[in-house]
């Protein structure tokens, strides 16, 4: 009975959900997360363990009835709070594809927001788990209505950018397996991932820290006014500034004994040799 009440809440439940977001329904939105599904699995193996002790204790057995109704009804409470989760990515889920058409009119042409069959869509598409927006398309050329051609996909991948703007969007005209791909890349960050050298002179190039808060510099021009870091720490102080040679040996490239470790003053013999005709 306990079994039973737990399917039954399941189903009821679900179904309703379905129904009143029938416009969304697609393969993946009738499919659970992966964390609503261990619960559900959670509910229906507490289920069958709770209907197994009923059997075996007495106490229980006496109260089969009011258990297996507390029990329908924790479930259903349990699968509505899960059913909210999948319908609240239904609603993403139909988002994202409406962003699409839109951003990509020039391929797919206008389409009426109420009039989209989220189960027959002519693309696919991929998310970014940390940015939460799409981050790749691949649309499948051989639909019906689908254009494909220079301009439109040039002007998609334009609108993409405006449209989801957190990537910067590629296109890949994928023409033996019948795909147009577009590919969000990640942005420069805005911000600097390295502190500058506003404070520094031209000929100063901060490289990093070293121990004892101190700023190493890539003196390439000599010149005697180092400035200051811009470096801070956690407690407000300023790093120092590591001494270091000019023209450091780090600047240069090449194999061992090829004269690299030379001084900016020294005269250097070069001796070519060829064949005499």
């Amino acid at each position: 009975m306990i079994i039973a009440g737990c399917l039954l809440a399941l189903t009821v439940v679900s179904s309703a959900v379905n129904k009143r977001n029938a416009a969304t329904l697609s393969a993946e939105t009738l499919s659970f997360s992966g964390a609503d599904s261990r619960i559900i699995f959670a509910c229906i193996m507490s289920a069958l363990l709770l209907q197994f002790l009923v059997g075996r204790i007495p106490i229980l057995s006496a109260h089969a009835l009011p258990l297996a109704a507390v029990t329908t009804g924790v479930y259903a409470c349990t699968f509505v709070v899960v059913n909210v989760h999948r319908e609240r990515i239904m609603a993403e889920r139909h988002q994202q594809a409406l962003t699409i058409l839109q951003a990509l009119v020039d391929v797919f042409g206008r389409v009426d927001p109420k009039k989209i069959d989220m189960s027959a869509l002519p693309f696919t598409w991929e998310c970014d788990s940390k940015l939460k927006c799409v981050s790749k398309i691949i649309i499948d050329t051989t639909q019906e209505g689908v254009k494909v051609n220079d301009g439109s996909i040039t002007y998609g991948q334009y609108s993409l950018n405006k449209y989801i703007p957190q990537l910067q969007w590629t296109a890949l005209d994928d023409a033996p397996n019948r795909q147009l791909i577009f590919t969000g890349l990640p942005k420069p960050p805005q911000v600097a991932k390295w502190v500058g050298s506003d404070y520094r002179p031209g000929g100063w190039i901060p490289v990093g820290l070293a121990g004892g808060n101190m700023e190493v510099c890539l003196n390439i021009a000599d010149e005697k006014d180092h400035g200051m870091s811009m470096w801070v720490d956690e407690d407000g102080v300023q790093a120092g500034t590591l001494d270091m040679p000019s023209a450091p040996q780090v600047m240069t490239l090449g194999s061992t004994g090829g004269g690299k470790a030379i001084a900016l003053t020294q005269m250097v013999e070069v001796i070519c040799e060829g064949k005499g005709e």
